[in-house]
């Protein structure tokens, strides 16, 4: 039996929905809350942690993935059993690994179907052996770095090496690349791959890269010719498997009027004085405080997903 298999970062993880269940508090009662406390520096999961020492909870966290994710909406309208390996702050890269090895160990298997988001190209992660944790080193804008909110030291080389890594050359030849290796393992067993982009920095700025470095590879020799070929081929691979132009951050390719850059809405709402209202109103329009999707957005994209997939599926190779 077909099985569909989720990767991506908070938005298909389904961040924040659980958090007012967890809490044991209706989400109105959340917003509220968080409004009061709100405090542009301070994440959801900090005003989180202050309500649950001000009321004796303990440390309850909500579950790693929502069953309420829109993953899981597509997998019930389409009838397929669902597994979602989303996780917060996940890179695109670290993404791929865990899909090709699940397709190496057996895991996903032929006519499996990977449903891969494709988060801003720029997270990196790398291991922090004093942590013993996997570390996201996310930058805000090149080329200053911002970091995971559970990071609590950092080793400076890594950090310094990841900053000089992050130019354009080295980040489209590693998207690329790693598209590669994951549509290459897929067709070895079968497995069909579907992309779309989470965030603006993804699969479409592989081909806004490819467009800045066109003189690039005029200029390096060794570069053009069999190079430019390859990247061209696999451009129109990428195409193949991708499932809408536009990203799930930006909402209006999708020509809904609910569908709105959810932090240019923050901002201009969280200008009035009255913070509850301002992230009522976001709420009411999809978004949670911290701009992931509401339950009832994660049906309404589930259902937009499960529409396109079954409009595409004959096409996937």
């Amino acid at each position: 039996m077909t099985k569909l298999f989720a990767f991506g970062d908070s938005y298909p993880a389904g961040d924040e929905i659980d958090i007012p269940k967890t809490l044991g508090i209706t989400t109105e009662e959340w917003i509220e809350y968080v409004g009061k406390n709100w405090d542009e520096k301070t994440s959801q999961f900090r005003i989180m942690q202050k309500y649950t020492k001000e009321k004796n909870l303990g440390g309850v966290r909500p579950p790693a993935v929502s069953v309420d994710s829109y993953p899981y909406i597509i997998g019930k309208i389409l009838n397929l059993e669902t597994k979602n390996y989303a996780r917060n702050g996940t890179g695109y890269y670290i993404a791929c690994d865990w899909a090709i090895q699940k397709m190496i160990l057996g895991e996903i298997q032929e006519n499996d179907i990977i449903f891969m988001g494709v988060t801003d190209l720029k997270r990196m992660s790398y291991y922090a052996e004093p942590l013993r944790a996997l570390i996201h080193v996310i930058p805000g804008s090149t080329p200053n770095i911002g970091y995971h909110s559970n990071l609590t030291t950092t080793n400076n080389y890594t950090i310094e090496y990841i900053r000089n890594y992050l130019n354009d050359y080295n980040v489209f030849n590693n998207a690329l690349m790693t598209t590669c290796n994951l549509l290459n393992t897929a067709k070895r067993y079968g497995v069909k791959i579907l992309l779309y982009d989470i965030l603006q920095g993804g699969l479409n700025s592989i081909k806004d890269y490819h467009f800045n470095l066109t003189s690039y590879l005029q200029e390096n020799p060794v570069s053009n010719g069999q190079r430019t070929e390859a990247y061209s081929i696999i451009l129109e691979e990428i195409k193949e498997h991708q499932l809408f132009e536009g990203s799930l951050s930006s909402f209006s390719e999708w020509g809904h009027k609910k569908f709105v850059a959810p932090y240019e809405l923050r901002g201009i709402l969280l200008k009035e004085p009255n913070k509850q209202k301002a992230l009522y109103e976001l709420y009411q329009l999809g978004f949670m405080p911290g701009l992931h999707f509401t339950k009832e957005k994660h049906q309404f994209v589930g259902e937009i997903f499960a529409k396109t997939i079954k409009e595409k599926w004959d096409q996937i190779k």
